[in-house]
């Protein structure tokens, strides 16, 4: 319980503290292109530094870096905050604060990902990844609450101080999880605390390493055939969501009625409240999930992605969207339970940061490349080119997948029929 409060803290805070300083930049500068900049300085940090993050949170006590991590990103907020009420916030000195707490979410993410199997038995961990992205879809919901009353009551300042809170809130649960840990990885550690004592030789030594480490975790990784078509399927996938997920949804709406802005925030909050049920239902049937389930999961939410190019009518609309909230989380639970399980835990950080790094630069490729098409194009062609895109890659991955299991299916009968 304490795992799932401060990860929920620490990301309703992180978008509580997105928004403010989009809200400053724009409010001080009226310049789209300045705070695109912002938008940029969030995105920048992951595709520098995420691999670099991953393998550091596998030779480090991961504990104890989550706590170090939230416990200084705290500690910039409230700098953050005294500088803004002062008025010496200046432009540059945003893009370079939003680049330092992105960065450490660079080392964060990935740690946090990989903790929960040290806090979970085997058997909990499809229940364990549910809780989490209950806690993720809740504070999607909660967000847009929290911000009103921030903006109401307190101002744009305030959504430092909270982000402040939420860091610190999460620094105490981390610091409370030492006797939760299960015992198999006390030696992560006892280690890490060893390491500290007696010198940094060994630290600095690991940090050289770190190139050899991703080395051979790419090594691993293409010698792994099933952790190889789920990051190729990811990076497709992804491709043809983004777009039509982030703003394509935004232009359908505002197709519909004039309001379009009140209606995207409804999709949304539907979106947010069917993908908690779904991650309330999946540990209730299945306590393993497996690539075909992250497939399946495609399929679903490539269909509603699909459909959004036909209608044109509001029960429609949030049907398809609705569609959505199924597929997304079932694939993205899949995808998180084979990176937890497939990869060796001495890998794991590098596993899920090479995942994030390729999320972030389909984004940007899905953001530019139908971006562009979205002048060319109608809108309702072009979601269901994605829509359809994310099927066809779904059902080719399955047919392949299927083809290469047959004939290792035929040889086993073949070896148990001849030692008969």
């Amino acid at each position: 319980m304490l795992f799932y409060i401060g990860a929920a803290c620490s990301n309703l805070g992180d978008v509580i503290a997105g928004i403010g300083f989009l809200l400053v930049v724009y409010q001080t500068t009226k310049s789209s292109e300045q705070t695109t900049g912002v938008a940029i300085a969030e995105t920048l940090p992951y595709i520098l530094f995420g691999l670099i993050g991953g393998a550091v949170s596998d030779f480090l006590s991961r504990r104890k870096l989550m706590l170090t991590l939230d416990f200084l990103r705290g500690l910039l907020q409230i700098a953050t905050f005294v500088l803004f009420n002062l008025g010496h916030l200046p432009y540059v000195l945003i893009l370079a604060i939003v680049f330092c707490i992105q960065s450490a979410g660079c080392f964060f993410n990935p740690t946090q990902n990989t903790l929960l199997p040290q806090l979970v038995q085997a058997d909990q961990l499809t229940t364990a990844n549910a809780l989490v992205n209950i806690s993720t879809s809740s504070m999607s919901i909660l967000a847009p609450l929290v911000t009103a009353v921030l903006l109401l009551y307190g101002g744009i300042g305030t959504f430092f101080a909270f982000d402040a809170a939420s860091y610190f809130v999460s620094t105490l649960c981390l610091w409370s999880l030492r006797s939760y840990l299960q015992e198999e990885y006390d030696d992560q550690e006892d280690t890490f605390v060893q390491s500290k004592k007696a010198s940094t030789v060994l630290l600095r030594k690991q940090i050289r390493a770190i190139p050899q480490r991703i080395w051979k975790f790419a090594c691993f990784t293409t010698s792994h055939s099933q952790l190889l078509t789920l990051f190729i399927t990811t990076f497709l996938v992804v491709l043809f969501n983004t777009w039509a997920w982030q703003v394509g949804l935004l232009l359908k709406a505002e197709t519909i009625i004039p309001n379009g802005k009140q209606l995207y925030t409804s999709l949304l909050a539907v979106y947010a409240v069917i993908s908690i049920l779904t991650n309330v239902i999946i540990p209730q049937y299945w306590k393993r999930l497996s690539l075909t389930h992250y497939l399946l999961g495609s399929v679903t939410w490539g269909f509603g992605i699909f459909a959004l190019g036909f209608v044109y009518s509001l029960p429609l609309l949030f049907m398809c969207v609705a569609i959505v909230g199924i597929g997304l989380p079932f694939g993205s639970q899949s995808r998180v339970f084979l990176l937890q399980t497939e990869v060796p835990k001495e890998m794991r950080g590098q596993g899920f940061s090479f995942a994030a790094v390729l999320l972030y630069f389909s984004n940007l490729l899905s953001l530019s490349l139908f971006g562009w098409l979205s002048t060319r194009v109608s809108l309702s062609l072009l979601l269901r080119i994605e829509g359809g895109g994310i099927i066809s890659v779904a059902i080719c991955i399955i047919l392949w997948t299927y083809q290469q299991s047959v004939p290792t299916r035929f040889h086993r009968r073949k070896r148990r029929v001849s030692t008969l």
